[in-house]
């Protein structure tokens, strides 16, 4: 009966590790991921304003329309319809973003909301 408890725990604990290390690879930086700051979300246009920095560590304002299969994501990763995340923003400014943009960088295809560490379990701060 214990070594069946002690086995299932090292499992679980095997099990989560591995979650969070795929959590932690999928969120890196690249060509088409970008950390960013929305401004504003157009629903009635479909489009997403959000400042981010250029390579000389600049920050720019950019508008993207959002591609006919946008991914939105809220906390969690739920996913959300477009109005109730920018709902969301209008209550939240200057919260921290992740955005995905297609490989000609002209369409957003995912917007993910940066998880905020000092909020406990990651619960909307309210």
């Amino acid at each position: 009966m214990l070594r069946t408890v002690f086995c299932s725990v090292a499992v679980a604990l095997f099990l989560v590790s591995g979650l969070a290390g795929a959590e932690k690879k999928a969120a890196k930086e690249g060509a088409n991921l970008h950390k960013v700051t929305l401004v504003k979300v157009d629903v009635a246009k479909n489009a997403v304003t959000f400042v981010r920095k250029d390579k000389a560590g600049k920050a720019i304002q950019v508008t993207l329309p959002l591609a006919k299969n946008v991914m939105v994501y809220g906390l969690n990763n739920k996913t959300e319809t477009l109005a109730a995340f920018a709902t969301d923003i209008g209550k939240n400014k200057d919260k921290t973003f992740w955005i995905r943009v297609d490989k000609e960088k002209k369409q957003i295809v995912e917007l993910r909301e940066y998880p905020n560490p000092a909020a406990a379990g990651h619960a909307r701060a309210k």
